[in-house]
C-alpha cells in the first residue's frame, strides 16, 4: 500500500514536469502542485482550467453609439486562410441592425463558427470594440479590423 503511494506522488510529478515543459513559456507556465497530508496520507493533484473562451479586444476609437451615418458598409481584412469580409448596416439613428460576416473561405469549425458568434456580440455592443474568439484569433482580429473599417467609412 505504501508503495502505492508512492508512485502516486511521483507521477504527479512527472505530470507537473511534464505540463511545465509542454507550456513553453515560463512566465506562463502552468504547474500541477500536489499536496501529501501526513495526516490522512493522501495525494491529491491540481487540475488546470481550459483558457477562456475569448481574448481581449484590441483597443479601438470606435464612435460611441448613433455617430454613425445610415448605410451599409463592408470591408475585409486577412484571415487565417482567406479575406474575411465584414458588412454593417446602420440605420437612421446611428445604430448597428445587422451584422453580415463572410469568412466562408476560413476553416469552418474554427473560423466559420468564431464569425457566427460574433455577429450577436457586435450587434449588443454597437462598435468593434468586442473580445475576440480564443481558438480563431486570427479570423477575430480580422473580423475586427474589417468591422472598425465598416465603423469609420460610416462616421
Amino acid at each position: 500500500m505504501k508503495m502505492r503511494k508512492v508512485i502516486c506522488v511521483l507521477a504527479a510529478g512527472v505530470l507537473a514536469l511534464s505540463m511545465t515543459a509542454c507550456s513553453g513559456d515560463d512566465a506562463n507556465a502552468t504547474t500541477a502542485a500536489t499536496e501529501t497530508t501526513a495526516a490522512s496520507e493522501t495525494t491529491a493533484a491540481s487540475e488546470t482550467t481550459a483558457a477562456p473562451e475569448t481574448t481581449a479586444a484590441p483597443e479601438t476609437t470606435a464612435a460611441p453609439a448613433g455617430a454613425y451615418k445610415a448605410g451599409t458598409y463592408t470591408a475585409s481584412s486577412k484571415g487565417m486562410e482567406s479575406d474575411v469580409a465584414v458588412t454593417v448596416t446602420i440605420d437612421d439613428s446611428g445604430a448597428i441592425t445587422d451584422v453580415v460576416i463572410d469568412a466562408s473561405g476560413e476553416t469552418p469549425t474554427i473560423g466559420g463558427a468564431a464569425a457566427e458568434k460574433l455577429v450577436p456580440v457586435i450587434l449588443e455592443a454597437q462598435s468593434a470594440e468586442i473580445d475576440g474568439i480564443a481558438s480563431a484569433t486570427v479570423t477575430s482580429d480580422a473580423i475586427k479590423a474589417a468591422l472598425t473599417d465598416c465603423l469609420t467609412q460610416a462616421q
